[in-house]
């Protein structure tokens, strides 16, 4: 694979095995043994460090295909946890807003 930054070769450094796509859900045990699996696996890019995904899913398989459900607009827990992390950085006077 390819760096998404650089283009340069990434390894693999780290193995998850085949796992569900992510923000899928199942209406039975039944469709949770038929469900689609990707190779989840960590790589790191030989030139720039770059830590990535090592599979890179189309955006037809992640979002058409796989009816995705996630997005930062629609969670208030992601909204809470962002609004926390800038109040937490100007406090400590890292940002200067």
């Amino acid at each position: 694979m390819a760096c998404v930054y650089c283009n340069c070769e990434v390894y693999e450094v780290w193995n998850l095995g085949f796992s569900p796509l992510s923000d899928t859900f199942c209406d039975s045990k039944k469709s949770a043994l038929n469900m689609q699996t990707e190779k989840l696996a960590v790589g790191c890019c030989r030139s720039c460090g770059l830590t990535q995904n090592t599979i890179l899913l189309s955006e037809e398989k992640r979002y058409k295909d796989n009816d995705y459900a996630y997005s930062s607009a629609n969670s208030s827990y992601a909204k809470m946890h962002w609004a926390g992390l800038i109040d937490d950085l100007k406090k400590r006077k890292n940002i200067g807003y």
